[in-house]
């Protein structure tokens, strides 16, 4: 008779707290109908609060909640003489690479533009301002964007009506004929540093003035360099740099939270030993730091750049490619995917995990039809990190590309005898 009580009991009072809960959620899921009965608990059982019911929505990125997919990529761009060409090319087939990111909308995006650096002429040799001319960007500074009708105050673009008309504008960074004279206003690197403005624009300075905003935690970061030279940063090795970047971005073994990518020459493409130029080409030329002895190699040594990006698992993109638009769009397909894997959501407070209360995950694939996402097949429950984890890539996102996520969860309560913590599993 006992056991029928508490039977009866635990009935009562799962019907009542269920019962209670609030179903004004936007995800277009009912709670099953239950009958309300009006029963006092005994006298040796506290009095159960009314249960309170979350709502983490994606769209509106409630507080506490980190809502991923985001990337932020940054484009490290030498300005040296010999990179016109190369730019103009740059800029011709951008919008190959942004639309390959850009038509998963759900993806939230930030580019941004800063050039290389010479530490051993900036600040001594060349000034950074002359006659009301800038000469040069500070370490990993972004560039101020281009092409705006109403100037902002980023320094970088999203998701905006005209991003991939300002991103091309911004591109076009010029560039800087190298003079050696000491009046201060020559321009030019010599020794094209590429790893430094990388790490740099990490740095608390750039992050709390002209970078505010742009490296997110959370996001995938990928470095885009785009150069005809190696690497001249002082004392930052190829490794230096990639563990810099894994520090920094958060990554973990089992899952590398940044990319990098190059367009520069390749290791052991032919060249022209009088001209430099490369594979035959007219136009594209190696540069001149490769030089030893007035002569350019006979081909395309291995390189620092070809290294780290070989060390991070990214793509070499010819700097000399007749199909680089075609090579551009492999690229952001690439990021678009890594962007997609993980979709994270922090919960705020601990979830009530009975089988009742579960937490719900779903798909919205427009304003009237939303899928719900079934556990440990699109996502699981981090329960060490209290976080959902949903697997981005098991999802429609091409069929449905204004598609967002949300989640559903009742917060546990300690004082509910019917509340469970149940651990995830991956």
């Amino acid at each position: 008779m006992k056991n029928s009580f508490y039977l009866a009991l635990s009935m009562v009072l799962s019907a009542t707290v269920l019962s209670a809960c609030d179903t004004t959620s936007t995800t277009r899921w009912e709670s099953p109908a239950y009958s309300e009965r009006k029963v006092a608990p005994p006298a040796e059982f506290p009095e159960i609060p009314q249960k309170q019911f979350e709502h983490a929505d994606g769209q509106t990125r409630g507080e506490g909640l980190k809502f991923d997919p985001r990337v932020d990529i940054l484009f490290v761009i030498d300005n040296s003489a010999s990179m016109a060409p190369h730019q103009a090319n740059l800029r011709r087939n951008i919008n190959k690479f942004v639309n390959s990111i850009a038509r998963t909308k759900v993806i939230d995006f930030h580019i941004g533009v800063t050039t290389i650096y010479d530490s051993v002429r900036y600040g001594s040799i060349v000034q950074k301002t002359c006659g009301g001319k800038i000469n040069y960007l500070d370490n990993g500074e972004l560039t101020p964007l281009q092409g705006l009708a109403t100037p902002i105050t980023e320094r970088f673009v999203s998701r905006k009506q005209g991003f991939v008309n300002v991103l091309e504008q911004t591109l076009n960074v010029g560039v800087s004929p190298f003079l050696n004279s000491s009046t201060g206003c020559s321009t030019g690197p010599e020794e094209e540093e590429s790893f430094s403005p990388i790490i740099a624009s990490f740095g608390e300075k750039n992050q709390t003035t002209s970078n505010i905003g742009f490296w997110r935690e959370g996001s995938l970061k990928v470095i885009m360099i785009v150069s005809d030279a190696f690497d001249a940063s002082k004392e930052l090795t190829p490794s230096l740099v990639y563990e810099n970047l894994y520090q920094l971005s958060g990554s973990t073994p089992n899952d590398q939270k940044f990319r990098i990518y190059a367009v520069a020459p390749i290791p052991g493409q032919s060249v022209n030993q009088k001209t430099g130029m490369i594979d035959g080409s007219k136009t594209c030329q190696l540069d001149f730091g490769y030089k030893e002895n007035g002569a350019f190699p006979s081909r395309v040594p291995d390189h620092n750049v070809a290294q780290l990006v070989e060390m991070a698992g990214g793509r070499l993109l010819s700097i000399c490619s007749s199909n680089y638009g075609v090579e551009l769009a492999k690229v952001g397909e690439e990021i678009r995917v890594a962007t997609l894997k993980d979709i994270v959501y922090d919960l705020p407070k601990i979830p009530d995990r009975s089988p009742q209360r579960n937490i719900r995950v779903w798909f919205h694939r427009d304003a009237k039809v939303s899928q719900q996402l079934v556990e440990n097949e699109h996502w699981y429950y981090d329960a060490q990190e209290n976080r959902v984890v949903i697997h981005g890539m098991k999802l429609d996102w091409d069929e449905y590309p204004d598609a967002y996520i949300s989640v559903d969860y009742f917060v546990y309560d300690a004082t509910d005898p019917h509340n469970q913590i149940i651990k995830g599993s991956q």
